[in-house]
């Protein structure tokens, strides 16, 4: 195979346009490919960057009569829904905007969250520098303190250590920073970059029995051994008992909804239908490749005839247009790469604002491996495809007849292989139609004519 490979490469090198072409070809294919893998790797396969994350839950209340399904919470709701055996522990959250003053800038109008100091161990989660919250700075009389996003510590701050225990002002109140949370640490729902202030819930008294407010989000963790269906059979019993007994609570049921499979809904169709667009545009670019190597190897059926006769069988022949075939994917995995960094800024554009986290999403080690995967299998194809002759041939293929039939052979290949490309390419077509008028009818929709409030 190495002797086999140094001959492609002399070939290649003679004949630089047809490379070039052949190569750009499949890298267009494999570099689009390898950017969308890029993407629905880290959205949808890679599990989220919690301790056990698929035990996570939302816990939601729901306004049957009304059609909504996902209200927030009151913290009354929180420190009820703490009873129930269900859940091992809950955490609840208050986002927010905040204005944000100190650190030698201007005042910042900044995302954050107040949070309940269970939140970050049920996440599984804590800062990088510094200390979590306490259990007591849940309440309002303990001392105002804050944790920043890692973004926001090296943008505002220069990054500098000795941000621990300075005072900063949010919302006029001076709070202490305690911790610095790692790199892509975020909270469950939010986008990229959304959450840049991490602060204790120090909720008063008065509001802690609050059952009017429904302005909280509810994390939890399903126990050891409770399964989804279980806990949401308890969370509906234990809300019936609640609708029967209070009356700031009738007509009011809950639900619960893993946090996985809730990041990822809103983003999940999209991504699958450009995977799925992306795949065939990787077959149109294999048969593109294949087509033309096709042609080349017709042209070469008088040097394939001559091997025949010095005795190579049709396995080395074969294993010969093999090793041009994987030296030309090869290259064109290479180059897709490359490419692929660029389309992969060119979708995150697109997606920003419905991906569900600051995600590592880039051209790693698994996009490589699964971008070598598919060279490697576009080489075999195409050499196969490629190498196809009739039987007889051998010493007479020297002869004008042989180079006919072997012509004739390859053009119903060719032939095949357009008549596969149209098709392709008309359902690419149809569906980027489709999807567009989709778009342009979702962009006519005013949103908050389509909300319900409670």
């Amino acid at each position: 195979m190495w002797g086999d490979l140094r001959i492609a490469a002399r070939n290649a090198a003679r004949r630089p346009g047809f490379t070039m072409l052949v190569t750009l070809t499949i890298a267009l294919g494999i570099g689009v490919n390898s950017a969308v893998f890029a993407l629905v790797d880290a959205v949808l396969i890679r599990p989220l960057p919690y301790r056990d994350p698929s035990r996570l839950v939302h816990v939601w209340q729901t306004l049957p009569q009304q059609n909504v399904f996902e209200v927030e919470a009151t913290p009354f709701d929180f420190t009820a829904w703490q009873a129930l055996r269900s859940l091992s522990s809950l955490a609840m959250i208050n986002y927010g905007s905040y204005t944000l003053t100190g650190g030698g800038g201007d005042p910042e109008r900044v995302a954050g969250a107040r949070m309940t100091a269970s939140l970050l161990p049920l996440l599984g989660i804590g800062p990088a520098t510094g200390r979590p919250f306490l259990s007591e700075e849940d309440r309002d009389d303990a001392a105002a303190t804050v944790i920043l996003s890692d973004g926001l510590w090296r943008r505002r701050f220069g990054a500098v250590a000795s941000i621990l225990g300075q005072s900063i002002e949010v919302d006029g109140e001076p709070r202490i920073v305690v911790g610095v949370m790692p790199r892509g640490a975020r909270l469950p729902g939010m986008r990229v970059d959304d959450n840049e202030l991490w602060l204790p819930m120090r909720m008063s008294s008065a509001e802690a029995v609050n059952e009017i407010s429904h302005n909280y989000t509810m994390v939890g963790r399903l126990a050891d051994g409770v399964t989804m269906t279980a806990a949401a059979a308890e969370h509906d019993a234990f809300a019936a008992r609640m609708a029967a007994e209070r009356p700031s609570h009738v007509r009011i049921g809950a639900r619960l909804v893993s946090v996985e499979e809730r990041s990822v809904r809103s983003v999940r169709p999209a991504l699958l239908v450009a995977a799925a667009g992306v795949a065939l545009l990787l077959v149109v670019a294999a048969a593109n490749a294949s087509t033309l190597l096709i042609a080349r190897a017709a042209n070469r059926s008088q040097e394939l005839a001559i091997r025949a006769a010095l005795g190579a069988t049709r396995g080395r022949l074969l294993a010969l247009s093999m090793a041009e075939c994987l030296l030309f994917s090869g290259m064109g995995a290479a180059v897709g790469l490359i490419l692929g960094r660029f389309a992969l800024r060119a979708i995150l554009l697109l997606f920003a604002g419905s991906l569900p986290a600051a995600l590592a999403i880039a051209i790693d080690a698994r996009v490589m491996m699964l971008t070598a995967a598919v060279a490697i299998g576009i080489g075999i194809v195409a050499g196969v495809v490629a190498t196809y002759r009739p039987r007889d041939l051998g010493v007479a293929a020297m002869g004008g007849s042989a180079r006919a039939t072997a012509s004739r052979a390859s053009g119903r290949t060719r032939q095949a292989l357009v008549a596969a490309q149209i098709s392709l390419a008309v359902v690419l077509l149809s569906a980027a139609g489709l999807m567009l008028h989709s778009i342009a009818k979702l962009s006519r929709v005013d949103p908050a004519s389509r909300r319900t409030t409670c």
